[in-house]
C-alpha cells in the first residue's frame, strides 16, 4: 500500500471515530470503513471483559456486519472462541478452517484479521482466502483512539440511562403528586378552584363543582367572565391587584346561590402558587361555608344581647337613674371607640359592656345610692365593690367579647390608684379605659342626689384636669375634641 493511500485510510478511520456520539453508531460506521478499506466481506467487534477458562476467551458479540444468521441474533450474542486468537497486537491469522474450535461458534474459513481495541474489546476482519497485505501498525493509533471513544460512548450512555431513569422517577412522583393533590383536592369539604396569572381558569374540585353546577371540563381554559351565573368567582379586580402587588390578601365574605337555589355565605381565600424559578403562576381560591357558622353566632349573640337586657330592665326596675347613666355612658362611649379606631366587633362589645358595666350595684343598698349626701368611707368601700360583684355575675356568661373584665376594670385609674385590681396603663383593657372616661363625664354631667350636675365646661375642665392620672390621655384627648370641635352633645337624661 502506497504512502498516500495509507494516509486516507488513516484520515478517513480517524473522521470516523470521532463523528459519533451512541456506541452501536461508533461500532457500525468503524466497522464499515474498516471493512471497506480491507475489502473484508465479514466484520465483528467483541467484547471479552474476563480472562480466558480452559484456552477459551467467553465473548459478547457487540457488532456484525457480513453474516446474516449472526445479525438476525441481535447484539449481545454469546460467544466461546479459542484463546490463542486474542492477541495483544494486531495479527493475521491464516487456515482458520483448520481451527476446530472456531467452527463451533462462526462459520468460517480463510484468514483473520485481529485488532485488538483495547484488553476488553477487539475488532475482527475476517477473509475468504489469503489477507490483503497491510501494515498492520497503521492502525494502532487509530484502535488507540476507537478505545477512548468507546468509553466515551459507553459512559455517555450510562449517563443517558441514568439521566432518563431519573426522568422517569421524577415522572412517576410528579404523576403520583398529581394524583394525590387532586384526591385530596376532592377529598376537602371546601370549594377550591385555581387559575392561571392571566386569570384563565384551570380547575376546581369536586366540592366546587356542587357548589356551582360547574365541571373541571367545563371551566378549565375559560375565564370568570363566562360564567355570569355563578356567583362564586370573585370579579373584583382589586384584590387581584392586592394579591398580586403585596403577595397576600386577607379572607373576605362572598354571598351567593347554590347550584341548588340555597343562599350561602362564603369566606375566600386567595393565595399564589408559583413555578420553580419563583415567579407567581397563578392563583388559588378556596371558598369555606360559614353559612351556619354565621346564623349560629348570629343567634348566639341575638341570646346575648336579651341576656343584657334582662339584666338592664333589672337595674332599670331599681333605680330608674341608673338606666338613663347606662345609655347615656353608651352613647358617648361608642362615640369614643369610633374616633380612636375600634373594629365593628369591639364597637358591639363596648356596646353591650356600657349597658351592664354597673350590673354589680345590684347588691349595693339602694339608700346608700340614693343618700343625699356624700357618702363615708365605709359606705364608699361598699360601693367599690360592685365593679367585683359585676364581674362575678359576668364570667360565667359566654361572651365572645371581654366583658366580664371591662366591667371590672372600669373604674381603674390610669396611673395606677384606681380599683379594685389597681392596673395601671395598657394593663387596663382599652375598652375599660374608654368606659372609664364616657362613666365619668356622663356623671359630672348629671344631677346626683348629694350634688347638681357641674355644668359642660366644668366636666370638660376636670376631664382635662385627670389626663394622665385617672384617664388616658388619647381619650381625653379625643374626648375633648368630641365636645368642643364637633359640638357632641350628650342625649337628655330620661
Amino acid at each position: 500500500m502506497q504512502q498516500e493511500q495509507a494516509l486516507a485510510v488513516v484520515y478517513d478511520l480517524a473522521l470516523t471515530i470521532g463523528r459519533e456520539i451512541t456506541l452501536d453508531a461508533l461500532l457500525t460506521r468503524c466497522l464499515q470503513r474498516f471493512m471497506f478499506h480491507t475489502a473484508s466481506p465479514l466484520g465483528l467487534v467483541l467484547y471479552h471483559p474476563g480472562p480466558a477458562e480452559d484456552d477459551l476467551r467467553h465473548c459478547t458479540l457487540l457488532k456484525v456486519i457480513g453474516n446474516f444468521a449472526l445479525q438476525q441474533r441481535g447484539r449481545d450474542v454469546s460467544l466461546s472462541l479459542p484463546a490463542p486468537l486474542f492477541s495483544e497486537r494486531s495479527q493475521y491469522i491464516d487456515q482458520l478452517g483448520q481451527v476446530a474450535a472456531l467452527q463451533h461458534s462462526l462459520p468460517v474459513s480463510g484468514s483473520l484479521l485481529h485488532l485488538p481495541i483495547d484488553s476488553q474489546h477487539s475488532l475482527w476482519l475476517l477473509f475468504a482466502g489469503n489477507q490483503p497485505e497491510l501494515p498492520l501498525g497503521l492502525f494502532t493509533p487509530l484502535l488507540l483512539n476507537l478505545s477512548k471513544s468507546i468509553k466515551l460512548c459507553r459512559d455517555s450512555e450510562k449517563l443517558q440511562q441514568h439521566y432518563e431513569e431519573e426522568n422517569r422517577h421524577a415522572r412517576a412522583e410528579a404523576a403520583q403528586a398529581r394524583q394525590f393533590n387532586s384526591a385530596l383536592l376532592n377529598a376537602i369539604p371546601i370549594a377550591v378552584y385555581y387559575s392561571a396569572i392571566d386569570g384563565t381558569l384551570l380547575g376546581c374540585n369536586a366540592t366546587f363543582a356542587q357548589l356551582s353546577g360547574l365541571s373541571p371540563e367545563n371551566i378549565c381554559g375559560k375565564t370568570v367572565d363566562q360564567f355570569a351565573h355563578v356567583d362564586w368567582f370573585n370579579r373584583n379586580p382589586a384584590y387581584r391587584c392586592q394579591l398580586l402587588r403585596d403577595g397576600e390578601l386577607p379572607p373576605f365574605t362572598l354571598r351567593g346561590v347554590d347550584h341548588s337555589g340555597a343562599e350561602k355565605l362564603m369566606l375566600c381565600h386567595k393565595n399564589l402558587f408559583f413555578d420553580l424559578q419563583g415567579n407567581a403562576n397563578g392563583t388559588i381560591t378556596a371558598l369555606v361555608d360559614i353559612t351556619q357558622t354565621t346564623q349560629a353566632e348570629q343567634s348566639l349573640k341575638a341570646s346575648l344581647v336579651q341576656t343584657i337586657s334582662s339584666l338592664s330592665r333589672a337595674m332599670a326596675s331599681r333605680d330608674r337613674s341608673a338606666a338613663s347613666h347606662e345609655k347615656r355612658t353608651q352613647h358617648l362611649a361608642l362615640r369614643l371607640g369610633q374616633m380612636l379606631g375600634l373594629s365593628a366587633d369591639q364597637l358591639e362589645g363596648l356596646q353591650l359592656a356600657s349597658v351592664v358595666h354597673d350590673i354589680g350595684q345590684i347588691e349595693t343598698p339602694s339608700e346608700i345610692l340614693t343618700r343625699p349626701r356624700r357618702l363615708t368611707r365605709e359606705e364608699f368601700d361598699l360601693v367599690k365593690l360592685h365593679a367585683q360583684t359585676s364581674y362575678d355575675i359576668l364570667k360565667d356568661i359566654d361572651f365572645p367579647w371581654p366583658i366580664a373584665r371591662i366591667a371590672l376594670q372600669h373604674h381603674e385609674n390610669y396611673d395606677g390608684s384606681g380599683y379594685p385590681q389597681g392596673l395601671q396603663g395598657d394593663a387596663i383593657l382599652l375598652e375599660a379605659r374608654i368606659l372609664r372616661v364616657a362613666d365619668s363625664v356622663e356623671a359630672m354631667l348629671s344631677h346626683r342626689p348629694f350634688r347638681r350636675s357641674y355644668g359642660l365646661e366644668e366636666t370638660l375642665a376636670r376631664l382635662g384636669n385627670g389626663s394622665g392620672s385617672l384617664y388616658d390621655p388619647t381619650i381625653v384627648s379625643a374626648c375633648l375634641q368630641l365636645f368642643r370641635q364637633d359640638g357632641y352633645q350628650i342625649p337628655a337624661a330620661n
